[in-house]
């Protein structure tokens, strides 16, 4: 009985290092994945902070854009470089002619 005791007394004590060990390399390895994901938001944080003007630059070119075609199908023309008119009616127009209907 006292061998049988001893043996699994030392199997416990085993197991119970055997876990300690693995649970402490399992907070190890969570600390240097958390201490890598500080380091990949703090590399994503300098380069917006440096891309910030280009970022609004790039808003403005396409508000610009936008605009631009906004301009350029209110006129009715494809494009405001070769100024070809559209095969639809133009927005001025059905805007007047709704106008002339209500006036007459």
């Amino acid at each position: 009985n006292l061998n049988l005791n001893l043996n699994l007394n030392l199997n416990l004590n085993l197991n119970l290092n055997l876990n300690l060990n693995l649970n402490l390399d399992l907070d190890l390895a969570a600390v240097e994945l958390a201490a890598a994901a500080r380091r990949v938001l703090r590399r994503a944080g300098g380069l917006m902070e440096r891309h910030d003007a280009d970022i609004d630059e790039a808003a403005a070119a396409a508000a610009e854009s936008g605009a631009a075609a906004a301009i350029s199908s209110v006129c009715g023309y494809e494009n405001e470089d070769d100024h070809v008119p559209r095969k639809r009616p133009r927005l001025l127009d059905l805007v007047s002619s709704d106008e002339d209907e209500l006036a007459a």
